[in-house]
């Protein structure tokens, strides 16, 4: 049986094991897309809980990527990004999507999960 030629085939079959990598990412992933949802409802004036950031006292918008309940260390003692309007923290999630879909995050959310592990075994 011959396949349209405009198809590109591959020999590739999904793996029967779970990539332990590939699911941090997606939990992280899924995630950051409730987040950008529930940034799009705060903006139409929607009451919404679980937001993941603040607003200082001077208007300065804070927003820290978790992992579950835990904040992400996303670089040598910081914690958040610093975001000017809303539409900033939506764009800033989408990049951080980006950089997750792209392994950028990986070894950040391998030893947070590390970490979390191993608090369950004591």
């Amino acid at each position: 049986m011959k396949i349209n030629q405009s198809l590109k085939l591959v020999s590739m079959i999904k793996p029967e094991h779970n990539n332990p990598i590939i699911n941090r990412r997606e939990k992280l992933l899924s995630s950051i897309n409730r987040q950008i949802e529930s940034i799009k409802r705060y903006k139409q004036g929607e009451k919404v809980r679980g937001l993941w950031f603040w607003i200082d006292d001077k208007g300065t918008m804070f927003l820290p990527i978790k992992y579950g309940k835990t904040v992400l260390e996303l670089d040598k003692g910081k914690y958040s990004i610093e975001c000017s309007t809303v539409d900033e923290m939506e764009d800033s999630l989408e990049t951080v999507k980006s950089l997750t879909r792209r392994g950028s995050f990986d070894d950040i959310l391998k030893s947070t999960s590390d970490l979390l592990r191993s608090n369950f075994l004591k």
